[in-house]
């Protein structure tokens, strides 16, 4: 080599490095980002992995828990229900007592046939009672009716003096008749019994 030749070594010996040192920063920079990926891969599978377990935790704990809870519950269900049935129990048997005691306690304090005879007397009386009752209220209504009837004959006499001469004679039919007989209706009846003559002296007096 000559002393020509040794620049040129040199600096193509620099230029040589340069291209290493920007390969080696190259191949660095790839393996980073290769070891990043691999770290963010395995990061999730860890995490999916204890997110998965945290799961299978939490169920198997609600589980449990679930089964601690229904036990409680039945438990509970089935004190209420014996204490429902004792208390039930113990009502029928006081109901029953209650009965007995009572039974035996009229058969010891009342007479029977002392009570029977005391119903007939009362349901006696009573029946009297509504028979006196319903002949005075006939009696109320019946004199009621005599007063309407002392109250209405004068006026009863005033108009059938009023309309007497309405009657049927044998000329002419009168206003009240019926044209298909020759019989007196109602009013006319009424109007024919009616004696003029007796009520005009009645009158003058």
């Amino acid at each position: 080599m000559t002393r020509l030749a040794v620049p040129e070594f040199i600096e193509s010996t620099q230029e040589k490095i340069r291209k290493l040192k920007v390969e080696e920063n190259n191949l660095r920079r790839k393996k980073h980002a290769a070891a990043i990926k691999i770290q963010k891969t395995v990061r999730g599978w860890m995490t999916r992995n204890h997110l998965k377990m945290l799961k299978k935790k939490a169920t198997t704990i609600q589980r449990y828990w679930r089964g601690y809870k229904g036990r409680l519950q039945v438990a509970e269900f089935v004190e209420k229900m014996y204490q429902r049935m004792v208390e039930n129990y113990y009502q029928k048997m006081a109901t029953r007592i209650q009965a007995l005691w009572r039974g035996y306690w009229s058969r010891k304090t009342m007479n029977y046939y002392e009570k029977k005879a005391w119903l007939k007397s009362v349901e006696a009386v009573n029946e009297d009672t509504l028979r006196k009752m319903r002949e005075l209220r006939m009696a109320e209504e019946a004199l009621a009716a005599k007063d309407m009837e002392d109250e209405l004959e004068p006026w009863l006499h005033y108009m059938a003096n009023k309309l007497h001469h309405f009657l049927r004679t044998t000329v002419r039919p009168g206003i009240y008749s019926d044209p298909k007989t020759t019989e007196y209706t109602e009013i006319e009846r009424f109007l024919a019994s009616y004696q003029y003559r007796g009520f005009m002296t009645d009158l003058r007096r």
